[in-house]
């Protein structure tokens, strides 16, 4: 999924991350930046910077094919707004089974979704689909919101009230950057990089 419909936008936006167009103002022109041996070669930008974002282009599948139009290929189309939902869900869910301390048919806790997570950086698809979506710019600031609420609901979440842990009552929802794992020091320091 990803190597096929994500990799090539994940790859022209990481290309174009630093490129930015700097209009040339009246006031950049008299100092005369493109001058070497101009001291004051680095001014400050006076006026707005353009991004330059390469745009999510996809071609439908196609029943005829030729010569030209095998040079012009691009990402097959997909619906990647049921992708974003599905992630979302899917990360919602993955942090309220894993956190909670439910015991699993083997003996173990449920833990066990986000070790596997943790482990290898070839067995993390929810999160290396997470990652790729907010490199193309699918994520909006409403989900970054509900996602930091998940990673730590008492400093991002407004409605947050602490739940208190007893035999008789609800167990609160640990969040993920308390999350008791043998493997956290691993994540946490590919997270730094």
């Amino acid at each position: 999924l990803i190597a096929v419909h994500l990799r090539t936008h994940v790859d022209a936006r990481q290309s174009a991350a630093r490129e930015y167009v700097i209009p040339l103002k009246q006031n950049l022109e008299i100092r005369n930046v493109f001058y070497p041996e101009n001291e004051d070669r680095f001014p400050q930008i006076l006026g707005p910077t353009i991004s330059v974002r390469p745009v999510m282009a996809c071609s439908g599948v196609r029943s005829e094919f030729g010569k030209d139009a095998d040079l012009k290929l691009l990402p097959p189309a997909f619906n990647f707004a049921a992708l974003k939902a599905h992630v979302m869900a899917a990360l919602c869910s993955a942090t309220e089974h894993a956190v909670m301390n439910c015991r699993d048919l083997i003996g173990g806790n449920s833990l066990n979704h986000f070790e596997q997570f943790l482990e290898f950086e070839e067995t993390v698809p929810l999160f290396k689909l997470f990652n790729s979506l907010l490199v193309i710019g699918l994520f909006d600031d409403d989900d970054l919101k509900d996602v930091l609420t998940l990673i730590h609901p008492s400093a991002f979440d407004e409605n947050y009230i602490p739940v208190l842990a007893n035999r008789y009552g609800p167990e609160e929802i640990e969040p993920l950057v308390f999350m008791k794992n043998k493997r956290a020091a691993c994540y946490s320091t590919d997270m730094e990089r």
